[in-house]
């Protein structure tokens, strides 16, 4: 049975992850003192982005690393089931008991590696800025990318130019796509916070968007604007500022990948729920806690993943074709499995000043 205070230490941990546009779309309920149930926040998910749960099981497979990483360090053993029911809603309960063993078939790294990272949980954040400087030893990067085949994951490395280039035009054609729609534009600019008040999406802060650029940002953050803008090729300008300068200089760049499931392995189609999303936002938190540990920056890139893995029905039948040509050249692109995230990666010689906000564990209580 877990006392109060485990409890709280675990969902603490939970709130750490980190989700697409500081969304946090998810919610926990406890069934009894042993098992306890994370949700998807139905008000926070669905998105256009989202629509078959792409970015929201993304965001659960994060909380629930975080949780069985806090759940090793209180030397705690954990059972996981997926979908255990048919509410979309539900996907996945998970089971504490004692005694530990040193490996389960739901953690598959040592227990006192997994120990170990819970110390950078509350460290782990996000790092808009750039240059970065210093590539990552490779016991480093060979380090991170166990931590990714431990879920099933791939982490595919360019520190080559010819390669590397060719990754950074398909980030940036797949982020320029988020400022051609009008729904997506408007996905992307809902969850900004101008004021920096709530404690839940993004500030300018976070972007990184410098202080003489906030007043053009907040103009564009009107789609007639956005849309003026777009005819001098808008979207692509912001890609380069977002994506091709800051991975260019940056030493490193990764590629996270997922291994397609079989068909019997898709546990809800009505849904197109895959188990292997939540196993990739495991992934994400996993190696992103090994680079914490390394003390490297970590800058992650999730609109690849959207194009590549989600069906985004658009209602602008160009855009929607352009979505499915990028769609072809990242899937050609993949070497191994399909394309879930990218990363860029190197050494910051200042912390950063600020952290995005989280709501309070009251909060995500169903």
């Amino acid at each position: 049975m877990l006392t109060e205070a485990i409890k709280q230490q675990l969902l603490q941990a939970a709130v750490t992850a980190p989700s697409a546009d500081n969304s946090q779309p998810w919610l926990y309920q406890w069934q009894n003192d042993n098992t306890l149930e994370l949700w998807i926040d139905e008000t926070r998910s669905g998105k256009a982005s989202d629509a078959t749960f792409f970015l929201s099981d993304l965001a659960i497979g994060s909380v629930l690393e975080a949780i069985v990483v806090k759940a090793a360090e209180q030397e705690l053993d954990v059972s996981i089931s997926y979908f255990p029911t048919n509410n979309p809603y539900l996907p996945c309960t998970i089971q504490f008991s004692q005694p530990v063993h040193s490996t389960s078939n739901n953690m598959p790294m040592p227990n006192a590696e997994l120990h170990a990272l819970a110390t950078f949980l509350d460290q782990r954040q996000t790092d808009r800025r750039f240059p970065f400087k210093g590539m990552p030893t490779q016991t480093i990067m060979d380090e991170m990318s166990r931590a990714a085949q431990s879920l099933d994951c791939a982490l595919n490395w360019f520190t080559e130019s010819k390669s590397k280039n060719q990754a950074i035009s398909l980030v940036a054609k797949a982020e320029a796509l988020r400022f051609k729609s009008e729904t997506l534009h408007q996905e992307i600019f809902s969850s900004i916070n101008t004021d920096g008040t709530a404690d839940e999406g993004m500030t300018y802060d976070d972007l990184e968007i410098e202080k003489p650029a906030r007043p053009f940002f907040k103009l564009i953050s009107k789609w007639r604007w956005m849309n003026r803008f777009n005819k001098i090729g808008g979207a692509k300008l912001i890609a380069q500022r977002s994506v091709s300068l800051p991975m260019k200089l940056s030493p490193a760049l990764c590629q996270l990948t997922i291994n397609p499931l079989h068909e019997e392995q898709h546990l809800d189609p009505n849904y197109s729920r895959r188990v292997n999303i939540i196993n990739g936002g495991r992934a994400v938190l996993r190696t992103w806690l090994m680079a914490t540990k390394h003390n490297l920056s970590v800058h992650p890139y999730a609109a690849p993943g959207v194009v590549a893995l989600d069906v985004v029905q658009l209602s602008d039948e160009d855009i929607q074709q352009e979505m499915t040509n990028v769609r072809s050249e990242i899937n050609a692109f993949t070497k191994n499995g399909r394309t879930l995230m990218f990363f860029r990666v190197g050494f910051y010689d200042q912390p950063l000043a600020h952290h995005s906000k989280r709501r309070s564990i009251a909060s995500f209580q169903k």
